[in-house]
C-alpha cells in the first residue's frame, strides 16, 4: 500500500525534489492549494501529483482528508516567499489555512501534521516581517494547543535554507 502525502502550499525548489523522491517512493501526492494559488513551479510538477484546490473552509478540507486518507501532511504555509506573498496573503494562507487544517485534524488523531516554516527570512518591509514574526508564533502556540488538547500530532521543523539539510530533516520525520 502506497503512502499518501498532502502536501500544502508552494514553496520553493525543495517542494520539487520531495515530489520526486516520495514518486520514486510510489506515494500518491496531493498537493493542496488556494483557488487563486498559481506559480510557475507547477508546470514542473503538476504531472507527478494531484493538485486540489480549495477555499478556506472547514466542510472542504475535512471533505478532502475523508476522501484522500493521508498518512502524513507537510505544511508549506510556514515557508515564507518574499516574490509570492502580500500581507492579505501571509495572514490567509500561512495563518488561516494552518489553523483550519489543525481544527480538522482533531477528528483524525493518526495522521502526522508537519509545519515547515523557515528559521532564517529575509524579508525587507519591516512591517511584513513584524507580521511574519507574529503569524509563525501564533502557528506554533495553536499547534502546540491542538497536540496537548485534541492529540494530533503536530510536529514544527524549523528550514534552515540549505536545500540538502532541509531535504534530509524532513524526510527524518
Amino acid at each position: 500500500m502506497s503512502k499518501k502525502i498532502l502536501l500544502l502550499g508552494i514553496s520553493d525548489e525543495i517542494l520539487v525534489y520531495l515530489i520526486k523522491y516520495f514518486k520514486l517512493n510510489n506515494a500518491e501526492i496531493y498537493l493542496v492549494l488556494s483557488k487563486e494559488e498559481a506559480a510557475p513551479i507547477l508546470n514542473e510538477i503538476e504531472k507527478d501529483v494531484v493538485i486540489v484546490k480549495i477555499d478556506n473552509n472547514l466542510d472542504q478540507i475535512e471533505v478532502l482528508l475523508n476522501s484522500v486518507e493521508p498518512d502524513i501532511i507537510y505544511n508549506f504555509y510556514g515557508s515564507y516567499n518574499e516574490k509570492q506573498y502580500k500581507l492579505e496573503d501571509l495572514i490567509e494562507n500561512s495563518y488561516l489555512r494552518t489553523i483550519l487544517f489543525l481544527e480538522a485534524l482533531s477528528h483524525f488523531k493518526t495522521l502526522k501534521f508537519v509545519n515547515l516554516i523557515n528559521k532564517e527570512i529575509n524579508i525587507k518591509d519591516g512591517s511584513l516581517f513584524e507580521c511574519y514574526k507574529t503569524i509563525e508564533k501564533l502557528i506554533i502556540e495553536k499547534s502546540h494547543f491542538y497536540k496537548d488538547n485534541y492529540g494530533i500530532k503536530v510536529i514544527t521543523k524549523y528550514r534552515t535554507g540549505d536545500i540538502d539539510e532541509d531535504f534530509k530533516g524532513i524526510l527524518e520525520i
